[in-house]
């Protein structure tokens, strides 16, 4: 295989690999009850209901509630974005959900998803469910298949140190929002980034209770990996190694005031990491082209024993800009 395909393969995984953690999405349809008729009562409260949430979440602050009907055919609803997106993404990921909830879970009285970037969430269900800390459903757990390579027990103390003052601050938060980030230095040249949130109907105790549970929970299943989180109907934790969030403003605001957005930063990463690539790579062909010139002027004596060692010493020249390439990223 070419060198050329070989650059072509790893930008392309790279761009995979920034990308695949922040535009899944998940949904959890509920089984503890269904309707079978879409044009029952039901039904059209829940659709009536899921069409208002991405107009009125961005006019209270990125988190909002409602009830449609009355008993036995009432839905509670609500939508939750991340404390750091924009007004714009905020409606546009809630808008997105509500349509994609009624296609994942066309029949089912209670549901919730998690989807967009940055993620936002989505729920709506036959019960109230304001101010309730709910632990028994499943979750959300994602994270990235490469695999920390630094001092691992070293590497687990700075996580924890971090997970813990992150999730602290984030219950802290106010009746409107509970989100928090922050940073630890690894090393002086790799820094951890974390961001967690709550729905802030719920008390500074079991907001507290729920992260602490589920950063267990993530450790459990991805101790080791290099980025990750869980998301869960009242709670979510993301970390990685790069700023995958932007500073927070409010979100009342029906404009993005200007920041950058996490895909944008995702973007100038990958756009980053190209170039300097190819930069590298116009290196190593200015310097072949000028060895080449070299080589012809000394054909004879390198004709015996030194294109061998030239090519090999190129290639190795190549591996380990690669190598230390990879390594930056990691």
């Amino acid at each position: 295989m070419s060198f050329t395909n070989l650059l072509l393969i790893f930008l392309l995984y790279l761009l995979i690999k920034s990308i695949s953690l922040t535009t899944a999405s998940w949904q959890y349809c509920y089984e503890t009850g269904n309707f079978t008729d879409n044009n029952s009562k039901y039904a059209i409260n829940r659709n009536l209901l899921l069409s208002t949430l991405a107009s009125n979440v961005i006019k209270n602050g990125g988190f909002y509630t409602a009830n449609v009907g009355q008993d036995p055919d009432k839905v509670y609803g609500r939508a939750l974005c991340r404390g750091d997106a924009s007004a714009e993404d905020c409606s546009t990921c809630v808008n997105s959900s509500s349509q994609d909830i009624m296609i994942k879970c066309p029949n089912q009285k209670s549901a919730y998803m998690w989807s967009g970037t940055p993620a936002c969430m989505v729920r709506y269900a036959d019960r109230s469910f304001v101010g309730k800390l709910e632990m028994d459903v499943p979750v959300n757990k994602f994270y990235n298949e490469d695999n920390i390579t630094s001092n691992l027990t070293e590497f687990d103390l700075i996580w924890h140190r971090l997970m813990e003052s992150t999730a602290k601050e984030a219950s802290m938060g106010t009746s409107r929002l509970k989100f928090a980030t922050q940073e630890a230095n690894l090393t002086s040249i790799v820094t951890i980034y974390a961001l967690m949130q709550c729905t802030p109907d719920l008390s500074q105790n079991d907001c507290m209770f729920c992260l602490r549970r589920y950063v267990a929970e993530y450790q459990n299943c991805c101790r080791g990996k290099q980025g990750g989180g869980l998301k869960s109907p009242n709670c979510m934790l993301r970390w990685d190694l790069y700023p995958f969030y932007k500073d927070t403003t409010p979100l009342a605001t029906t404009k993005d005031s200007g920041g950058i957005a996490a895909g944008t930063v995702v973007i100038i990463v990958v756009v980053s990491v190209i170039m300097f690539v190819v930069l590298v790579t116009l290196a190593y062909f200015v310097l072949r082209k000028h060895k080449q010139k070299h080589i012809r002027s000394n054909q004879e004596s390198r004709y015996c024993k030194g294109d061998y060692f030239d090519e090999q010493f190129d290639l190795f020249s190549t591996s380990f800009m690669i190598d230390s390439n990879n390594s930056a990223i990691n």
